[in-house]
């Protein structure tokens, strides 16, 4: 590649990038957008993607939630009681949960549902 480049102007990637190129931080762990928690554990990264086709969910696996406390669901705007849940999970499948670890390294459920109580 050497003799190909010769005489050639050296240029960084920035440099070069096509217009429908884009920059991304993404969660190494689960590879949704990056959250400021995934920043935190040291798993966020910069990704390139063709426009259109980057994630745009958040990273749930390092996250934060309102929990319901009646309902143990997400809770909404209407929920009067709520404990926040900070956590690190994995993606349960077909059960829409995530097994997680809090801060604490207490094992928990965190719904991805939200309350249908209130």
């Amino acid at each position: 590649m050497t003799k190909v480049h010769e005489g050639l102007e050296e240029k960084t990637f920035y440099e070069t990038k096509p217009e429908n190129i884009v920059e991304v931080n993404v969660c190494k762990r689960s590879g949704f957008l990056a959250s400021s928690y995934c920043k935190r554990y040291g798993t966020a990264y910069t990704e390139y993607f063709v426009k259109g086709t980057e994630p745009v969910q958040t990273c749930p696996y390092h996250s934060y939630a309102k929990v319901c406390t009646e309902s143990g669901m997400l809770a909404n705007e209407n929920c009067p009681r709520t404990r926040g849940v900070h956590s690190r999970g994995e993606y349960l499948g077909d059960t829409s949960l995530w097994n997680t670890r809090s801060s604490y390294s207490k094992r928990r459920i965190v719904p991805t549902q939200v309350c249908t109580i209130h």
